[in-house]
């Protein structure tokens, strides 16, 4: 608010913890600064990039760099994330939707969580198991185990951990749509940009 810290230092994901904060307080400061976290009606936006063609090699390098991470396909990745093995092309509007706007249709195994431990320390995560003696909190490359009597309270999120750019970034845009045995090269990453 004033000013000693630029607005685009945080990121998206710190953004969110602000303005979903336990503190009211926190909460409405965030909103003033941020706004509303809204992705509603971003897919729109990378929609006529569903008609260009594009490069099943460069589909795969976009996949390693902004989506291996969390998500597997073929056995490449993360199993933080859904999986993308199975999609049709015929999905491809889905999976436009699912990455341009992350928050909108969260499975409930992938909920974020905000833990607020007892000693008020916050722990953000996707809260996967959760028992009588402790509960498992997981991040795309770690997780942790609290015992039950240092937590405090579990604060359920609408909001996806996937970053907001995930479907765009220097004017790439995923449309490889991953067939049921390999990265489909009638339908993989395009440059949206003519300057690119």
């Amino acid at each position: 608010e004033n000013g000693r810290i630029p607005a685009n230092a945080l990121t998206g994901m710190q953004i969110n913890l602000l303005r979903s904060h336990p503190d009211l307080n926190i909460t409405a400061r965030a909103l003033r600064l941020y706004g509303r976290t809204d992705s509603a009606g971003r897919a729109t936006q990378y929609e006529p990039a569903l008609q260009l063609k594009g490069s099943a090699g460069r589909g795969h390098e976009v996949f390693m760099d902004r989506c291996a991470t969390c998500h597997q396909f073929r056995g490449e990745g993360g199993r933080f994330g859904p999986e993308l093995d199975g999609h049709l092309p015929q999905e491809r509007e889905k999976l436009l939707q699912d990455i341009a706007e992350p928050d909108r249709d969260i499975a409930p195994a992938y909920r974020v969580s905000i833990v607020q431990k007892r000693d008020t320390r916050l722990i953000t995560g996707i809260v996967s198991k959760s028992g009588t003696d402790a509960i498992l909190v997981r991040l795309p490359e770690s997780q942790t185990i609290l015992p039950r009597n240092q937590v405090e309270d579990t604060f359920p999120q609408n909001w996806s951990l996937m970053p907001a750019s995930a479907a765009a970034g220097s004017g790439d845009f995923i449309r490889c749509s991953p067939t049921r045995n390999a990265w489909n090269p009638a339908l993989c990453s395009v440059r949206t940009s003519a300057r690119e």
